[in-house]
């Protein structure tokens, strides 16, 4: 066992490192090491870009403590793999000072050597750029000029994370992963920054990176949530994706971009205020939520609020995507707009239920379809005695109208005989359509087949169309379906109202008739 006394626990502790901040035996026993004992002063007057490089050269976890002012950078910071910079949130600040287009904490591995296993946990990080003035055409104010990179940049790091950071005042975007492997992006904040959280696949093929829970507000030149392939068939796409649950509220251009990004799972997300750069771009290419050569994606549970665009739009090459439980409400194009600018249809899209309230809800353009998302309702045809039940239906159905007459029935040489019906709940809508070069039959005609029986006990009024069938002069011609019966009643009624059989002829070029009846319930 190992004592110490207690007053030796405060003790001062300095590392054996030239310019080692002394530190409380205390406070050096109980964490790892931190950028105080590499030298970093954080007084926001001292550079401590050297300190922090030394930490981040060993590749190990370092601490970066709160402090009561901040750590100030005039330098990029260059990350190892293995490199972990654990914060305590918005107290450990890095303000860097970089006046040219550099980032700030940069990892910078090679398709050959990536860096891997880099963890970057609560910390600030800001920059002297300015994008607040969003809404017009040009950037105005102190800074706005200021080209000082990215937060927080990695570049073929594999397995790595950036967890639970706030990101603000960069000209290039607040975090970027580029060409990175199995990496994430999650819960951090960005703010006041060209472009919100990315990842990009530039000069390999990337897959099964995360983008979960990240905020990315006043996005001053490009979109919010980016995920960015260089090409649609590689090398350079993006790979498996989730984008989950990030927000983008007051981007300059799309709240959400998945471009180039095959087999990605878009879901809860949330686009509101984006296209702020429509005056000078355009609405309909600033949306809310906006796929581009994104095959195979999922789009579902998003939000998409007061865009200047449509609030979710799949353009060329989204292909098999679904696009369901997506819910939108004042985007100024409208809803949902499908489109395909291309001479081969590429986007077969299964659209399944969402909550659309814009007046202009689905839109298509170009060379596209869709398909049905969800499985076929299927009734089993049970008529049942409630009212607001939907208890039947019977689509594309054919029945076989026969002709007969009321003495001798006899039998017909049909030159067409075509029946084809609807029945939605108790309501049966029909055409027919025969005609015939000979008949045995005798007396009056009568037309029969219909698929169910009228129970609604009382005529039914139908509309007839006749070529070759004889009345008499002057006379009309008029249909019903009688009460309780599957029969369709042919009479000529005079001008006075008077109505009489029509003999059943020996031939009729043509008798169609159509309308509609119900059935007993």
């Amino acid at each position: 066992m190992i004592v110490i006394a207690r007053n030796a626990l405060n003790a001062i502790f300095t590392a054996a490192r030239a310019g080692a901040v002394g530190r409380s035996v205390r406070s050096k026993l109980g964490d790892f090491p931190t950028v105080q004992d590499f030298g970093a002063k954080g007084d926001g007057i001292t550079d401590d870009t050297a300190a922090f490089n030394a930490a981040a050269a060993l590749g190990i976890a370092v601490r970066v403590p709160q402090v009561g002012s901040y750590y100030l950078l005039a330098g990029t910071v260059a990350l190892a793999s293995g490199t972990r910079f654990l914060g305590e949130g918005d107290g450990s600040r890095l303000h860097f000072t970089l006046a040219a287009r550099t980032n700030g904490l940069n990892a910078a591995g090679t398709a050959l050597a990536p860096l891997s296993g880099i963890r970057l946990e609560r910390l600030r990080i800001t920059g002297l750029a300015n994008w607040f003035n969003v809404g017009g055409t040009a950037l105005t104010g102190a800074n706005s000029g200021n080209n000082n990179g990215t937060g927080i940049n990695l570049t073929f790091c594999n397995d790595s994370r950036v967890e639970s950071c706030s990101i603000d005042g960069w000209s290039d975007g607040g975090i970027a992963m580029a060409d990175c492997q199995r990496s994430e992006i999650l819960n951090c904040a960005t703010n006041n920054v060209a472009q919100g959280v990315q990842f990009f696949a530039v000069n390999a093929d990337c897959f099964d990176n995360k983008m979960i829970g990240n905020k990315a507000t006043n996005t001053g030149l490009f979109n919010g949530i980016h995920c960015e392939g260089h090409a649609s068939a590689g090398p350079g796409v993006l790979h498996g994706t989730i984008v989950s649950h990030n927000s983008s509220n007051g981007a300059w251009g799309l709240g959400v971009n998945i471009e180039n990004a095959q087999d990605s799972v878009v879901i809860g997300n949330t686009a509101t205020n984006s296209g702020l750069g429509a005056g000078a771009h355009g609405p309909d290419t600033l949306h809310g939520i906006f796929g581009f050569g994104a095959p195979n994606s999922v789009f579902s549970g998003n939000k998409a609020f007061g865009n200047a665009g449509y609030g979710l739009m799949l353009s060329a090459n989204c292909g098999n995507c679904s696009v369901c439980g997506n819910t939108t409400s004042g985007n100024t194009l409208g809803a949902f707009k499908l489109s395909d600018g291309g001479t081969a249809t590429s986007n077969l899209v299964a659209v399944g239920v969402n909550a659309f309230n814009e007046a202009t809800r689905v839109t298509y353009s170009g060379n596209v379809s869709t398909q049905q998302f969800l499985p076929s309702v299927k009734f089993d045809n049970v008529a049942k005695a409630d009212v607001l039940a939907l208890d039947w239906f019977e689509k594309g159905n054919t029945f076989m109208p026969v002709v007969t007459g009321d003495g001798t029935a006899g039998a017909a040489t049909y030159t067409v005989q075509k029946g084809r019906f609807i029945r939605i709940g108790n309501t049966v809508w029909f055409r027919l359509y025969v005609a015939w070069s000979a008949h045995t039959g005798t007396g009056n005609i009568v037309v029969s087949g219909l698929p169910y029986a009228e129970g609604n006990f009382m005529p039914v009024p139908v509309s007839v169309w006749r070529n070759g069938l004889p009345i008499t002069a002057g006379n009309g011609l008029q249909g019903v379906v009688p009460q309780n019966q599957s029969t369709v009643a042919l009479s000529q009624i005079t001008a006075t109202g008077v109505a009489s059989a029509i003999p059943l002829p020996a031939a009729c070029l043509g008798l169609q008739i159509s309308g509609q009846y119900q059935v007993a319930a």
